[in-house]
């Protein structure tokens, strides 16, 4: 008998024991993510709440300043410039924890999601709240998950799908005007007919849909010039000149629409290439894939735009 009591007693002294010798006074758990993306898009998807519906991983947990999953509940709390903090409850119990963003390398952030708990001095709750910590670290895996794989897509940021591409090394025959103000189109497919033919007298074909880009002068007017890739090498003349474009990075996107869808593409790529850090060595251009004289309906023109970068 005197034995049996012993061992309940050495028993009870190692339950009530364990759980100070393996559950540390403050609990914490902690992840990382490595994502292709830019602080400016963690800044965004975390920092404004209204984009968290986007990549919450349970539709049907999002609330009104409340998301839930697996049966905790999460809401965001103080807010810092690189940094917010993650209110989670279950069942009552409230846990603040942090989630911190910083850039790592030139085109990436690193994301850190830390939660700590200070352990009970009561060897059953500190047990239980081990528990939930695990439980909970399981939890903030999935959401980091989603909020990695949401700041990774650029679409998400600048409406358009920006990829980084080479520039092909082609043959150029190209022009320029100068008009008091940005012309119609027939006036720019003049200049490229004028291209076109001139390519022609000279034994050349083209090889590419025509360039163009515009530029706004200081005295109000605007300079349109055009390019036409072609097969072989040309003379220049007195208004057409004949160059090569040499192979280099490109910032490129393609968009379907009418001047309007164009110059706000234009304006992505250049927040792109800010948030990405880059810079831009040459002029950029619009490649006129479709031929805006033969289709007159602007929601099918096809325009793919490069912006050279490095």
């Amino acid at each position: 008998m005197n034995r049996l009591v012993i061992a309940l007693i050495m028993g009870l002294i190692i339950f009530l024991v364990l759980p100070y010798l393996y559950i540390p006074s403050t609990i914490r758990k902690s992840l990382m993510a490595l994502v292709p993306a830019t602080p400016q898009a963690a800044q965004q998807a975390l920092l404004d709440e209204n984009r968290w519906s986007a990549w919450w991983p349970d539709s049907a947990g999002v609330g009104k300043g409340v998301f839930t999953y697996n049966g905790h509940q999460f809401k965001p709390g103080n807010k810092q410039f690189s940094a917010i903090e993650i209110i989670s409850d279950h069942a009552g119990d409230s846990t603040k924890n942090m989630i911190v963003f910083f850039p790592y390398g030139k085109d990436s952030v690193r994301l850190n999601w830390e939660l700590r708990v200070k352990a009970s001095l009561n060897p059953v709750t500190r047990m239980l709240q081990d528990r939930r910590a695990k439980q909970l670290q399981q939890d903030m895996s999935i959401i980091l998950q989603r909020i990695s794989s949401y700041i990774g897509n650029p679409d998400n940021f600048y409406g358009v799908k920006v990829e980084k591409s080479k520039i092909p090394d082609s043959l150029l025959v190209m022009t320029r005007s100068t008009f008091a103000q940005l012309p119609d189109f027939p006036a720019i497919y003049d200049l490229i007919g004028k291209l076109q033919q001139y390519a022609a007298q000279s034994g050349a074909i083209a090889v590419n849909s025509p360039m163009l880009h515009i530029r706004p002068l200081d005295d109000g007017q605007v300079e349109v010039m055009v390019a036409l890739p072609v097969n072989k090498e040309v003379k220049s003349s007195p208004t057409i000149e004949a160059k090569r474009m040499f192979p280099g990075n490109a910032l490129v996107t393609e968009v379907k629409g009418g001047p309007a869808t164009v110059a706000h593409a234009f304006k992505q790529l250049e927040v792109y290439l800010t948030d990405h850090h880059y810079t831009s060595p040459a002029i950029p251009f619009e490649s006129l894939i479709t031929d805006r004289i033969q289709v007159a309906d602007t929601s099918k023109w096809v325009t793919k735009i490069y912006y050279p970068v490095f």
